[in-house]
């Protein structure tokens, strides 16, 4: 959702690829990172290019360190519902299990 909004809709963030071979530093290569050596040579528009490269990538690595716990929450409460009365019920007066 992020990708569609910032990246397709808004057009603030690169959706794919590297920094752009104009923002890359020319001279100064120092370290072959982007936003080191954009640091060294002053080139901020070099820098800013790169931090923008990052972003999505670094919020969908965190987004998906977080959603491991959905779901295992998940599945703990459809086999929680499953072990109620109404389920035992409709079992037993023979309603078929939908799985839809």
């Amino acid at each position: 959702m992020l990708q569609l909004l910032f990246a397709m809709k808004l057009d603030w963030l690169p959706l794919r690829g590297r920094p752009r071979a104009r923002a890359s530093p020319r001279r100064r290569r120092v370290t072959g990172f982007y936003r080191v050596d954009s640091l060294i040579a002053g080139r901020f528009d070099a820098f800013r290019d790169a931090l923008r490269h990052l972003v999505l990538p670094a919020v969908h690595a965190v987004a998906r360190r977080a959603s491991p716990p959905s779901p295992r929450f998940t599945r703990a409460g459809v086999l929680d519902t499953l072990q109620k009365d109404f389920v035992t019920y409709e079992r037993a007066q023979g309603y078929p299990p939908r799985c839809a």
